[in-house]
């Protein structure tokens, strides 16, 4: 055990760290806690989610129990769908065969499990080369929005051609900062140099991979 004085430490870091956790919520609600966070702290991916937990005083998850939906069939690939000679168009199931598979950051379940992404939310303009997805967390207060909007929008500029501009923003009615975060979502730069953290980007990988 430590002496006191250690432990004094201890205790006044950790009430430093509660009381920026709330100086940041205040100024800048939900939006971009978690890169703040990793930012700022050079948090690693395995001790990211925990820490933001430790900080929040919030030791169980957000959302205990969330309601899980049941997965869609998917797809059946025809010989037509395998023919690189054809020319495909990409259309709403298709987006949504990517990202249904990805990672929720607290529970281990998918986005499609959730219901935070469903293929009628999924807009798919070939002709102005568009997609436009639109995710719903799973509260109003979810922490980790931010994050699960960075990782769609990050395994799709992965998995779809370069020729399409990609959209990601929170359902309308189903955040407390939904403007906030959608502002960032829309951000390149912004998206661009988060992603530059190695931390940061470890995370996302987690969600996608």
């Amino acid at each position: 055990m430590g002496s006191k004085c250690d432990i004094l430490h201890v205790l006044t870091d950790l009430f430093f760290l509660k009381e920026l956790y709330h100086f940041v919520l205040s100024s800048i609600g939900t939006l971009g806690f978690s890169i703040t966070l990793m930012l700022a702290f050079q948090v690693n991916g395995d001790d990211f989610l925990s820490l933001v937990k430790q900080m929040s005083g919030k030791e169980r998850l957000e959302n205990a129990n969330p309601i899980i939906y049941q997965k869609k069939k998917t797809r059946v690939i025809s010989p037509e769908d395998e023919n690189e000679s054809v020319e495909d168009p990409f259309d709403a199931l298709e987006i949504f065969d990517l990202i249904r598979g990805i990672n929720d950051p607290e529970h281990p379940l998918t986005l499609e499990e959730l219901n935070v992404v469903d293929e009628d939310n999924i807009h798919v303009d070939n002709v102005k080369n568009e997609v436009v997805v639109s995710f719903t967390p799973t509260i109003p207060h979810c922490s980790m929005a931010t994050l699960i909007g960075l990782s769609i929008r990050v395994k799709l500029l992965r998995a779809l051609p370069t020729r399409f501009k990609v959209r990601v923003h929170i359902t309308p009615g189903t955040h407390t900062s939904e403007a906030a975060i959608n502002k960032q979502l829309a951000d390149k730069e912004r998206v661009a140099a988060a992603l530059e953290n190695m931390n940061l980007l470890q995370v996302v990988n987690q969600c996608i991979l």
